[in-house]
């Protein structure tokens, strides 16, 4: 979702799992995201679960408990088995200096290993186990355990870890990549036979959003033009959206194309009808569609279509629109 949102083709993105032979000590499973560019198909993003390696390699160095406790609404009421007192006595005197060692490990196995070595013991008599590289032998009167209900309100356990790791130099590499295309300068009105490059930036990551035009340099002279685009400007700034202005002398075509190789989503044009009514053209820059309207409020509604929260479909069923190629608009009332 990430990657999709920043501008990565979804017919261009793939995750594939490693091989056991591939994966780090720590990981029980490992999958990497790969970007298909130029250069092939390139790992940027890497997902390891780590299951709970690093938790209890840090608990262990610090000795310091990192389990979970997670409080259980309803108490859970469960038979446990544990290593009678004068058992555990018969075990230190049976196997002496490593005594303790063997105890301390019975005592300390899961609930399901001790039963299944219950049975075992109960069944055949003895059972051989290995501790810390030692083989011991342990015998059906050396083991007596004894059964009692427990009820449990706390359920403790130690997380596992997912940890993602993403290569941003390469992600910002494919995200450019996959970004650019080219369309012909007449596609777009302006008056050369030039191919010209577009960034389409998800507005959303898009350095600038909108870039403000006069539609030429009339326009830019007159002082109703300073006074609406003074008051632009700062609205445009309050709610933190990134602009740029070109009142360049050259064509509004080819300062379109300007823009459109910045990757600015949306282009503003104010023309002399802006200077009559407050309105103006808002271009967006892929498919090249316009629709024209007020002043008042437009920095919400790019903040709005920048932020996701309205589509570009429903701003043209809202305001006079123009598609690309059209000449006149469309008063969708």
């Amino acid at each position: 979702m990430f990657l999709i949102s920043v501008g990565i083709r979804k017919e261009h993105l793939r995750f594939r799992q490693h091989l056991p032979t591939e994966m780090a000590h720590y990981a029980t499973d490992c999958w990497d995201a790969e970007i298909f560019t130029s250069y092939g198909w390139l790992e940027c993003v890497g997902i390891a679960d780590r299951s709970c390696f690093d938790l209890n390699a840090h608990a262990e160095a610090t000795n310091t408990d990192l389990a979970y406790k997670q409080m259980l609404e309803k108490p859970i009421e469960c038979e446990v088995l544990f290593l009678t007192k004068p058992s555990g006595i018969t075990v230190m005197k049976a196997f002496k200096k490593d005594g303790k060692l063997v105890k301390e490990w019975i005592e300390a196995l899961p609930q399901d290993q001790l039963s299944a070595l219950d049975k075992t013991v109960s069944s055949t008599g003895s059972m051989d186990v290995e501790i810390d590289g030692k083989t011991f032998t342990l015998l059906k009167e050396q083991l007596i355990f004894d059964r009692k209900v427990e009820k449990t309100t706390c359920r403790s356990f130690t997380p596992g870890v997912i940890e993602p790791s993403f290569g941003m130099d390469r992600i910002f590499f494919s995200m450019m990549e996959h970004s650019y295309f080219s369309r012909p300068s007449e596609a777009d009105k302006t008056d050369d036979k030039q191919t010209r490059g577009v960034l389409s930036f998800a507005a959303k990551i898009a350095p600038y959003k909108v870039s403000i035009l006069p539609l030429d340099q009339r326009i830019g002279r007159d002082e109703k033009y300073m006074t609406l685009t003074s008051t632009l400007r700062a609205e445009l700034s309050s709610l933190g959206i990134s602009y740029t202005i070109d009142e360049s002398s050259t064509t509004i075509g080819k300062r379109y194309s300007r823009n459109d190789e910045l990757g600015s989503p949306f282009a503003l044009t104010l023309d002399f009808e802006t200077l009559q009514d407050s309105t103006a053209t808002l271009r967006v820059r892929d498919e090249m569609d316009q629709v024209r309207l007020p002043l008042a409020g437009l920095a919400s509604v790019i903040r709005d279509l920048c932020a996701g929260e309205i589509t570009w479909a429903a701003t043209m069923a809202r305001f006079p629109h123009r598609r690309s190629g059209e000449e006149a608009f469309t008063d969708p009332k």
